[in-house]
């Protein structure tokens, strides 16, 4: 029963009123393949505050591929490398993924990406509003030597430090 499904693992009631527990973290990283098959997840949420590494995806590490997903109306809330599908990407390879909704949290926050490290996001698009403090972006937050190719963000973005951008907050080599 998907609906008794959702209701235990990814509603506001779900894990102690904290919602959805993210795949990976910064102990055991999500390194395998993810083929969503042009499915979509509705009304995931998220409520973590305190913690790092939230989003569908909290922290995917070296050789993961995420693919042919969407995220439909979101709202997801944490600290740090906060995103949409992922949370924290490392070497990650992201295609024709989206993301709608709302994400929020302090740092590296964005629509689709809280942050990203040497991958590339191809095919992939974020109309999440999105706020935090600093390294917030629509569709990534912060931006690292990872290759952003045929995307597009749109939803408000809102931050109230610096790097801060409507598609990335910040971006090096990238």
């Amino acid at each position: 029963n998907a609906t008794a499904d959702y209701t235990a693992l990814a509603s506001s009631t779900a894990n102690g009123n904290t919602g959805w527990n993210p795949i990976g973290n910064n102990t055991n990283k999500f390194t395998g393949n993810f083929n969503g098959a042009n499915h979509t997840i509705s009304d995931l949420f998220i409520h973590r505050p305190t913690t790092d590494y939230v989003g569908l995806f909290g922290h995917t590490n070296t050789g993961a591929t995420i693919q042919n997903i969407g995220i439909v109306n979101a709202n997801i809330t944490g600290s740090s490398d906060v995103g949409g599908l992922v949370g924290k990407s490392n070497r990650t390879t992201i295609a024709n993924a989206y993301a709608t909704g709302r994400v929020s949290g302090l740092s590296f926050v964005g629509g689709l990406v809280g942050s990203s490290y040497q991958g590339s996001i191809t095919n992939a698009y974020a109309t999440s509003s999105v706020d935090g403090a600093d390294m917030i972006g629509g569709l990534v937050g912060s931006n690292w030597q990872t290759d952003i190719i045929n995307t597009y963000a749109r939803g408000s973005v809102s931050g109230a430090g610096t790097n801060v951008g409507g598609l990335v907050g910040s971006s090096y080599q990238g």
